[in-house]
């Protein structure tokens, strides 16, 4: 049976909250797909995630990197699973296709 947790940001930005929360999922040994809607909130993610502590490294790739089995964290607006991913992050009303 799948978990779902609900994270309601009222002091914090997904800026801010998203890379801590890829962070504990990777610890614990997770693979992860980050779900915008537009490409352009995925091109934003990206940067923000490459650039968001400077002692920190947080792999992701996305669709344009190429080999997305081999990202430990997918950043996308499909709903696909490439990189065989254990949790998923439905960013600003993102959600699964019926």
């Amino acid at each position: 049976m799948p978990e779902i947790a609900f994270y309601h940001l009222t002091r914090a930005s997904v800026e801010q909250t998203l890379p801590t929360l890829l962070e504990r999922s990777r610890a614990r040994g997770w693979r992860a797909i980050v779900q915008a809607m537009s490409e352009t909130r995925l091109a934003k993610l990206d940067a923000d995630l490459w650039s968001y502590r400077p002692e920190s490294f947080l792999p992701h790739g996305t669709k344009a990197d190429g080999a997305p089995e081999a990202q430990p964290i997918y950043l996308t607006c499909a709903n696909d699973n490439p990189n065989d991913a254990d949790v998923r992050f439905f960013v600003e009303g993102a959600r699964i296709a019926p």
